[in-house]
């Protein structure tokens, strides 16, 4: 090959090699300037940085957007702890207000006190539950005519048991009273309804649950059982036709006797009653005997049916009479033998009173007698409603005779001795144990 040929190749060499040169670098200032398009394009949507700041050339999308997304994070928790902080301030602010003020305590002060006092009063804390108390007796008007309608001593007693009580007072002529009175069928006041978180109490849970009754949406306090002596009458006994009745059964006054024919106090009071009673013409005043043998009298039932085995033949007065007589000669035996003789001293048909009396014929009647006394919180004997005069305890007979009278002049006073057994109840009346 000629030099001029060489010349010439090479020429074309070196003329293909700056061409190829030139194309490369045309091809990096196009990426280059569409690099710098993205990011000028990247840092108009990112409100993050300002106009005619500077950009890194090693800045891309996703660095961008993790810088955004961290910084909102920061903003959000410096939000949390502005409002924890403020509530916080809010708290202890409350505090030191009612501190001051004396207006109350803040749940957080409530949470962490076993005991707080504020002024003279002092609260501490209970694992049990608050159980509202609503107390129906007479209103404050009537109160003092009323010794025992006052409820307080008997619910410091129960607080003792239930720390937990919030109690409340209606009167019996209220309108809310008198529909618990219908609701409820209150016979005598005062009378006590718990609500339904009396049964999470440790009173409840263990022997106290014995004490109370369920009726609708309460729990009804058992004061018979408890001893708690009656205020206020509201309903007088029923007289049911086996009752044995001295006198008119529709006569102006009624003279109610719940009685034990092995109570020592009774046999007075019996004889009290019938004298009493019959001074009136029997139009006017009857008597009305109803049986209540205290449990710890052992031949009291057997007693009981006795006279009215006795009452089957017509001589339940007699029976009774005799029975109060002979009492310290039967009290202490066992069986009905006893029985069986007095009913042949009264001549009675023997073998009809025998039976009668082995069979416990009239058992049904004494159960309801007794079921009336607990119902009304009758619980010792003797026991009398002079019309809707009560007293408990042996009514002498002049006594006897002024409560009858103030009833048939239709406007009974309070007597001195109403509920004379709870001044001297040892030697007045004996009650259930």
């Amino acid at each position: 090959m000629s030099k001029k040929n060489k010349r010439n190749k090479g020429n074309e060499k070196e003329e293909e090699k700056k061409n190829l040169t030139e194309k490369e670098e045309g091809v990096n200032d196009e990426n280059k300037e569409a690099e710098v398009e993205k990011v000028e394009i990247t840092s108009s949507e990112n409100e993050s940085i300002e106009p005619g700041e500077e950009l890194e050339s090693q800045a891309t999308v996703s660095e961008l957007d993790e810088k955004a997304e961290t910084q909102k994070m920061i903003k959000n928790l410096i939000s949390a702890v502005v409002l924890l902080a403020g509530v916080a301030v809010g708290s202890f602010f409350v505090d030191i207000v009612q501190f001051v003020s004396g207006d109350g305590f803040s749940k957080r002060a409530l949470n962490n006190s076993e005991v707080l006092v504020a002024g003279d009063r002092t609260w501490v804390a209970f694992d049990q539950p608050a159980v509202n108390v609503k107390v129906l007796t007479v209103g404050e008007e009537a109160m003092g005519d009323c010794a025992n309608c006052d409820p307080t001593d008997v619910l410091v007693w129960l607080r003792d048991y239930i720390p937990t009580m919030v109690v409340k007072n209606i009167s019996d002529d209220s309108e809310e009273g008198k529909a618990m009175i219908e609701a409820y069928n209150v016979k005598s006041l005062p009378a006590f309804f718990f609500s339904n978180e009396i049964e999470k109490t440790k009173f409840f849970q263990g022997e106290g649950s014995v004490v109370f009754e369920e009726k609708n949406d309460s729990y009804m306090l058992n004061a018979a059982g408890l001893g708690i002596p009656v205020g206020k009458y509201l309903q007088t006994p029923d007289i049911e036709d086996t009752d044995a009745i001295m006198g008119s059964r529709d006569a102006k006054v009624k003279v109610v006797v719940f009685s034990d024919f092995q109570c020592p106090y009774c046999g007075e009071h019996f004889k009290n009653a019938m004298e009493a009673t019959e001074s009136f013409d029997q139009n006017d005043v009857a008597l009305i005997y109803k049986d209540l043998p205290l449990s710890f009298h052992l031949q009291g039932k057997n007693a009981a049916m006795a006279a009215r085995c006795a009452q089957d033949q017509g001589k339940f007065w007699e029976m009774g009479a005799l029975l109060y007589d002979s009492q310290a000669n039967w009290q202490d035996t066992q069986g009905t033998a006893s029985f069986k003789k007095y009913a042949r001293d009264l001549n009675l048909d023997a073998i009809k009173f025998n039976k009668c009396i082995d069979e416990a014929s009239f058992d049904a009647l004494i159960e309801n007698d007794l079921n009336q006394a607990s119902e009304i919180g009758v619980a010792g004997t003797p026991a009398t409603f002079v019309g809707t005069q009560f007293t408990s305890g042996v009514i002498p007979v002049a006594e006897f005779k002024s409560m009858i009278q103030a009833e048939l002049d239709g406007g009974a006073e309070s007597n001195e001795n109403e509920n004379n057994s709870t001044e001297e109840p040892q030697a007045q009346a004996e009650e259930v144990l």
